[in-house]
């Protein structure tokens, strides 16, 4: 049985170097909330925010800090990482694992390149870089916690060796 911990997402203004706004609060089991903290970004009420940093207060307390994606750092993948979380609204009632594949010039959906059943499985493959599947391996380009449907969205990229 999971320990359940209070968390906190809020947007965090580095301009301002201070917290502009609280998000959302909400109590998470200890497999989610890791989880959550390893994604790169989360959606909250249809809008994408990149992680800024995360702490704890007396281990009780989580807040993961915020802000607006942008996706600068990501070269030419940064503009294609928010269009394919519009294109579906399906939702689950735990979380789930969803896997975006590079086609050259967008993510698409595809085949799964793992089948983690809970959270706890889902934190342990986004801590892998690369994931062998059938005999090709793929890279982890970016992850994503859509809270709004209970996906974690894998976004891959087919790494071939030459």
């Amino acid at each position: 049985m999971s320990i359940v911990r209070m968390l906190r997402y809020c947007e965090w203004s580095n301009a301002e170097e201070r917290v502009v706004r609280d998000l959302l609060e909400l109590p998470v089991g200890s497999d989610d909330l890791f989880m959550r903290k390893l994604v790169n970004a989360t959606v909250l009420r249809n809008r994408l925010f990149e992680h800024s940093s995360h702490e704890s207060e007396e281990g009780r307390l989580h807040t993961i800090y915020v802000k607006p994606f942008e996706g600068r750092e990501l070269e030419k993948y940064g503009p294609q990482i928010e269009p394919p979380l519009s294109e579906h609204c399906d939702t689950e009632p735990a979380p789930e694992a969803e896997f975006l594949h590079w086609d050259g010039r967008r993510f698409r959906r595809g085949e799964p390149v793992a089948a983690p059943e809970d959270p706890l499985e889902i934190a342990r493959l986004l801590l892998d870089h690369y994931v062998v599947a059938n005999g090709r391996t793929h890279e982890t380009i970016y992850s994503v916690f859509d809270a709004d449907r209970n996906k974690v969205v894998f976004y891959m990229k087919e790494d071939i060796v030459r």
